[in-house]
């Protein structure tokens, strides 16, 4: 049973009326807290749930009860649901290539060791980079560096690198379970946006609200309750 599963089965098998999403992890059993943030925001776009503000968390419930069933047996299809957040992870994608992030390469495995390569870009400063999968981004970064450098922190990170250790972790993982994960980049011009003769650096800009809008799996920033 998948994570997404857990969280629909919780619902669905009457154990709660409502939850948190701290209090979501606690009854699935589901780690970290953002990947219970995750599926629940995917669930609420895929109109599954819905959500109410209790001071800052947000309580999620069943959007619809007549047309999701309370109980789970072998005659309830939730396929569906399934499809309709496929659909969502793909759609934060195309939300990246509508700003401008192009694909430009991949993360691969070399004899067990972690290695990128790239077609473009490599020299590149002040951009914004992806990293995303089977229609999922899992990660929105910034450089002020040239991404190279930034790639090499993520192939060989220091040992007081943490944000570095674990995406190599993650990286590795996702690619022992063979998934391709690629890379994607945002390099704005230099001068793409002035104010008042000052250059702007556009994709400092960008980073914090791409990342509260999409919640990509592996960034810590702009967690949700």
């Amino acid at each position: 049973m998948t994570n997404v599963d857990r969280i629909r089965d919780l619902f669905l098998s009457g154990r709660v009326a409502e939850a948190t999403n701290a209090e979501i992890g606690r009854l699935t059993g589901i780690k970290p807290h953002q990947q219970v943030c995750q599926i629940t925001a995917k669930l609420v776009r895929s109109g599954f749930l819905t959500y109410k503000k209790r001071g800052r968390a947000k309580v999620f419930f069943l959007a619809s009860r007549e047309k999701w069933p309370h109980k789970i047996d072998g005659n309830h299809s939730v396929q569906p649901v399934v499809e309709d957040l496929q659909m969502s992870e793909s759609e934060n994608i195309a939300k990246l290539m509508r700003v401008g992030f192009e694909v430009v390469g991949e993360w691969v495995l070399e004899d067990g060791v972690v290695k990128y390569r790239l077609s473009k870009y490599d020299k590149a400063r002040k951009i914004l980079y992806a990293f995303v999968t089977a229609g999922q981004v899992l990660y929105i970064g910034k450089s002020v560096r040239s991404l190279a450098q930034r790639l090499n922190g993520h192939m060989k990170p220091g040992p007081t690198q943490s944000t570095n250790i674990k995406n190599h972790q993650n990286i590795r993982d996702a690619l022992r379970q063979g998934k391709e994960v690629k890379i994607l980049v945002f390099a704005p011009a230099e001068d793409e946006i002035v104010y008042r003769g000052i250059p702007l650096n556009l994709a400092a800009g960008l980073e914090d609200s791409l990342i509260a809008e999409i919640q990509p799996l592996w960034n810590d920033a702009g967690k949700t309750q």
